[in-house]
């Protein structure tokens, strides 16, 4: 179960560097908006 979970806080620091990277990009501001709602829904808080 640690694993799993290490590997999913992995995933979304990936993820967040993607959003920082995309942020800026109007033509992929709805893939920005949705992978930040995914990082929400996942953030178990």
């Amino acid at each position: 179960m640690y694993k799993l979970e290490k590997e999913l806080r992995n995933m979304r620091e990936e993820i967040k560097q993607m959003l920082n990277q995309i942020k800026n990009e109007e033509q992929l501001s709805l893939i920005y908006l949705y992978v930040k709602n995914i990082l929400k829904r996942t953030s178990g808080k």
